[in-house]
Formats: structure tokens, C-alpha cells, sequence
């Protein structure tokens, strides 16, 4: 006969009936319990899901709203060989520019009323220009011209006295009263001291061209475009300027490019000067 113990290893079929129904309903009970875990554990997993779901369509949703990126920009092979200006040649602008427009203040209040008076029209002659690297700027000048002077340059580009893309006249049709007497003594090129100030043109360079003329050089006269345009350079101490092919004018910038020095600076402002006075210039 099979010892059984009376606690632990009764069996089930010799339980009391209240037991078995215990046993039973204590099964039951774990079994919910076991089906209650489970369906929480699918719930969470369901819930984690869906809300990874919502944050990757999120995420996407904003990648499709985020405004769309500048195209990468290209320099241009000028920009490129740009060359920075010298420290001493910056210094030099910076004070000749501010003890000019300093002195010469007077000269630019009675210069701008004979203009007004004279013609009709605004006193300055704004007009962009290529700078270093080819980067455009407004250059300023005093207006010696009429008031739609840019306008009658198509008709008279038949009668350009310049070879190349740069256009010259020596008896320009074009040009005021007062205009020939600034333009003699070079005086409607005065207020680029301003732009020498601001760092866009410096005492002595190669003369800015306007834009349309600049795109119309070869490519190795735009190498006149390494270095910040000025004021003056060789081509501007030259007597009967228009008679110089604009090959060679393009030449003596680059040569200027090439030996940049306090002194070559300083002397080219001085022939600047005699050549004013001798009614060279202009």
C-alpha cells in the first residue's frame, strides 16, 4: 500500500472535494493571470510600436518640410586668385582716403552745386564696377556727363577711340560744362576716396571696369582682377591714353601686380599729380 503523506504528496484524485475545488480554482485563477500577462506585455509592445511608428513618420514628415539647401555656390577662378591687400598699402588708403576727404570737403560742396546749377540730374555718378576677384561694387563719381549719358552710349559705340572691350572718346559729345573742367583735372574721380575707405578700391590698382566691359576681356586680362582696383595706376600717368591699345594697358596692370611696393605706390601718385597739372590726366 502507497504511503501518502498528508500535506504534500496526497493525491489529487483523494483530495476532499473542497480541496480539489480550491486546487482547481487556484489553477483557474494563475491561468488568468498567466492570459492577463500576456495580453499586457502584447498591449505594451503594440503601444512601443506604435509610437516608434509615429516618431519615424515624424521624423520623415519634418526631413520633407525642412526648406531646401542653397545649391553649394562655385567661385569663379578670379575670386580664386584674388590676391588679400598688403597691410601697409591698407594703412596707406585708410589715411590718404580720410586726410583727402577731410581737406577737400570744400572742393566737394562747391563741385556739387556748380553741378546742380549747371545741369539737371544728380550730383554723383553711381555705377557698378568689378572689383577684386571680379566682385561687383558701386563706384562713385562726380556726374561730368548727362543725366542719361548710359543711355546715348549705344549710339555713339561707333565712335569709340578705345580698342577692346573699354570704351573712350576724347571729345565725348556726352560730357556738361562743368563736366569738362572735373574731368581735365580729374576731380570727378575724387569721391572714390570714399570707396578707398571702405576697403572696395585702394589709392593706386588697375582701374575698375564696368561689369559689361570686365565679361568682355580675354581671360588673361582679367587678371587685372587679383588685386583691389585704385584710384590711378601706369596706364593713368600715360600721355594720349586712348591711343594705347587696351592689350597694353592691360600689361602695365599686370606689371603694377607684379611689383607692388610702398615705393612704386608713391611714385605713381606723384606722376598721377604732375600728370593732372599737365593736363595729361583726366
Amino acid at each position: 500500500q502507497r504511503h501518502v503523506n498528508p500535506l504534500t504528496d496526497r493525491a489529487v484524485d483523494e483530495l476532499p472535494t473542497t480541496e480539489r475545488q480550491n486546487r482547481s480554482a487556484g489553477q483557474a485563477t494563475a491561468a488568468c493571470l498567466t492570459d492577463s500577462l500576456q495580453e499586457s506585455a502584447t498591449t505594451v509592445r503594440t503601444e512601443h510600436c506604435l509610437a516608434l511608428t509615429e516618431k519615424l513618420i515624424g521624423m520623415l514628415t519634418q526631413e520633407e518640410e525642412r526648406p531646401p539647401q542653397p545649391p553649394h555656390q562655385t567661385q569663379s577662378l578670379e575670386t580664386l586668385l584674388a590676391q588679400p591687400l598688403p597691410v601697409w598699402k591698407r594703412t596707406l588708403d585708410i589715411a590718404g582716403a580720410t586726410l583727402g576727404l577731410i581737406l577737400l570737403s570744400p572742393l566737394f560742396a562747391t563741385v556739387a552745386v556748380c553741378i546742380k546749377l549747371t545741369s539737371a540730374g544728380p550730383v554723383l555718378f553711381c555705377q557698378r564696377r568689378s572689383g577684386r576677384g571680379g566682385i561687383p561694387f558701386t563706384m562713385y563719381k562726380f556726374r561730368s556727363m548727362v543725366a542719361d549719358a548710359e543711355q546715348q552710349k549705344q549710339q555713339l559705340l561707333k565712335d569709340n577711340e578705345q580698342d577692346g572691350p573699354a570704351f573712350k572718346m576724347e571729345t565725348d559729345p556726352r560730357i556738361t560744362t562743368i563736366g569738362h573742367i572735373i574731368r581735365r583735372t580729374s576731380i570727378d574721380e575724387l569721391p572714390q576716396l570714399w570707396n578707398v575707405l571702405r576697403g572696395e578700391m585702394s589709392l593706386v590698382g588697375p582701374r575698375p571696369l564696368p561689369c559689361a566691359e570686365t565679361e568682355a576681356c580675354e581671360a588673361w586680362q582679367k587678371r587685372r582682377l587679383d588685386v583691389t582696383p585704385g584710384l590711378t595706376c601706369i596706364w593713368q600717368v600715360q600721355d594720349r591714353r586712348t591711343k594705347i591699345p587696351f592689350a597694353d594697358w592691360a600689361r602695365m596692370d599686370i606689371r603694377y601686380i607684379g611689383s607692388r611696393t610702398l615705393r612704386n605706390d608713391v611714385s605713381l601718385v606723384l606722376k598721377t599729380f604732375r600728370s593732372i597739372f599737365g593736363r595729361k590726366g583726366s
